[in-house]
């Protein structure tokens, strides 16, 4: 009938590897890892890891410029097709990612099942592009924030060019990446990660509304915000009302998903129903 917890201390380590050689030699019991290699190694080394949904990764066309390549859907799909999701996953999530093939993660209300994405496929890629008018491909730009692993974008540059996208990889401070997240950009891809909230109409009308002081570079499909208001409206989360908007900017293309990274914790066997990691939201 005794509780596990005698107290709680929590350690405050900046460096990472200190942080680690800490936590093996016995200084702590629960560790927050900061990278999916780390996580794998400890994993190997038997602790035990434990994962959330730590929101999604995508990539923002300026579809709200005519005069942007991205202003056509065929292009947008295009890239989608290009991006080996899964390859991103193991080569820099370590597995513990999930492949993302729309907004929100699968322990979402919004989240349809019926969305299976759009596979890699360079040759559907390149096909598409001919259609779109582009058959050479075209250049355009890919914006990150500074503080991101550069190796998912130079990974995302490659696949995007053996589809006839040429893309230069921009990255700029977080001073600069929040005045294109509540501003326009110009023929790019803006790389962002969005976080989920337990409701997920808050996450809609916060960054995926015309109202939005966000993302002034997409362009929203036609009747979007109206089936949003529908679901503002509901007295409770409604998954239909809610998926009808997640299918809306599937089929626009408005996003390109990439991936779900984890927020990830290792484990000793001291720790017991943590709670850490069973919450649909972080």
């Amino acid at each position: 009938g005794r509780p596990y917890l005698q107290n709680l201390n929590i350690l405050y380590v900046a460096d990472n590897m200190t942080r680690l050689a800490l936590f093996k030699s016995g200084g702590g019991d629960a560790l927050q890892i900061v990278s999916g290699q780390d996580a794998k190694d400890l994993q190997n080394a038997g602790y035990t890891i434990l994962s959330s949904s730590a929101g999604t990764m995508f990539l923002l066309p300026d579809s709200a410029n005519a005069d942007s390549p991205w202003s056509n859907l065929q292009v947008r799909e295009a890239a989608e097709y290009a991006i080996d999701k899964q390859s991103l996953n193991t080569a820099f999530g370590y597995g513990f990612w999930e492949v993302a093939n729309q907004l929100p993660g699968k322990d979402s209300k919004a989240y349809v099942p019926t969305i299976t994405g759009r596979q890699y496929d360079t040759a559907k890629a390149k096909q598409l592009l001919t259609e779109a008018g582009y058959p050479s491909g075209f250049k355009s730009s890919i914006i990150a924030p500074s503080s991101l692993d550069h190796n998912v974008p130079v990974a995302l540059q490659a696949m995007l060019k053996a589809a006839g996208i040429n893309v230069d990889v921009q990255f700029v401070d977080s001073a600069k990446f929040s005045s294109y997240e509540t501003g326009t950009w110009h023929n790019a891809l803006l790389l962002d990660q969005n976080t989920y909230r337990a409701n997920y109409n808050a996450v809609l009308s916060q960054w995926f509304m015309s109202s939005s002081p966000w993302y002034k570079g997409i362009k929203l499909p036609d009747g979007y915000d109206q089936a949003l208001n529908a679901s503002l409206n509901s007295t409770a989360q409604d998954p239909a009302l809610l998926g009808k908007c997640i299918q809306m900017l599937y089929d626009n293309a408005t996003i390109i998903p990439l991936y779900c990274p984890s927020s990830l914790v290792a484990t000793t066997t001291r720790v017991h129903d943590s709670g850490i990691g069973a919450m649909g939201s972080n």
